[in-house]
């Protein structure tokens, strides 16, 4: 049996991380990530809530793997296997990424122990699909969680319309976490576990966040009625959450490519994983933001 382990109350202050936007892309995550780690000394977060492919490097990171992380990036998800090869489908040949096949790299590599032993809480977004609302798995919730427990946790929050079945947990149904809860929505959710800082990993540009015509796209390729549902209750909780984000924004560092990032359609080459990785590390470093951040939080933490 796995001990809980929690650290509510440890420090004056403490600090979040919103891992948003999944795919190959998360390389470009993974590199902050790794730069808050090992450049910057940051200690580590209270909460890591993710949805889609962020839940795999949020995972890795809270159990202390992120170099790991990187080499699984750069050797294993560079690989052609990854994406199935393009079928004609309404006049565009379609690629798709195998979700299942990922997940059993990811499976190789995360210490499942250290993850739930870690004191940063581990928060999966996925959607339910008959209801259409968010649904959060977290590693601090539980006494005792099985590695193929949450595997399938981080399978259903990761299972795009399209790409991938829905997901069955504990008799419930799910798809991906993206479908049913905006980036905004997972910003307020952070902050109602009472942190102070909230750290923002976006790895879509400011042109091409999860809007409604990317999601559009998406559900005309699949016509899910689960999907159409949960994108109808997704921009209703938006525009609610949105309002309220405005109470947070002076303690949120955001960080997204200030372009779109090489790996859009699926492109996992190695020169476009790499590519991510430099951007991610060059955001990082931009402006000395997190050296003030971290200046302000190191003053209330041990680490």
């Amino acid at each position: 049996m796995l001990n809980e382990k929690h650290n509510e109350d440890c420090y004056e202050k403490n600090y979040g991380i919103v891992h948003s936007g999944g795919a190959f892309g998360c390389a470009f995550g993974v590199s902050i990530e790794y730069e808050l780690a090992h450049h910057f000394r940051f200690p580590p977060p209270k909460i890591r809530l993710a949805s889609s492919g962020g839940v795999i490097n949020e995972s890795l990171a809270s159990a202390s793997q992120h170099a790991e992380g990187l080499e699984m990036l750069k050797d294993k998800f560079s690989h052609p296997s990854l994406v199935s090869t393009p079928v004609l489908r309404e006049g565009e040949f379609v690629k798709r990424v195998k979700i299942n096949q990922i997940i059993e790299e990811v499976r190789k590599i995360l210490d499942f122990d250290r993850l739930v032993a870690s004191p940063t809480n581990t928060i999966v977004a996925a959607t339910e699909c008959k209801s259409g609302d968010p649904h959060f798995f977290d590693s601090h919730s539980f006494h005792t969680w099985e590695r193929e427990d949450w595997l399938t946790c981080m399978t259903a929050s990761s299972a795009i319309p399209g790409h991938h079945p829905h997901v069955q947990i504990n008799g419930t149904e799910y798809m991906d976490g993206d479908v049913g809860i905006s980036l905004s929505s997972l910003i307020v959710k952070a902050f109602s576990y009472d942190i102070d800082w909230l750290i923002v990993i976006n790895n879509r540009s400011q042109r091409e966040l999860f809007n409604s015509n990317t999601l559009i796209d998406v559900g005309s390729m699949v016509m899910d009625s689960n999907f159409r549902n949960a994108l109808k209750k997704r921009w209703e909780k938006t525009k609610t959450d949105e309002a309220a984000l405005k109470a947070h924004k002076k303690n949120i560092v955001y960080f997204s490519p200030s372009s779109p990032l090489p790996t859009r359609g699926l492109n996992n080459t190695p020169w476009a994983i790499e590519e991510c990785i430099r951007k991610g590390t060059a955001e990082s470093r931009r402006g000395g933001v997190l050296w003030k951040l971290r200046d302000d939080l190191v003053g209330h933490m041990e680490f």
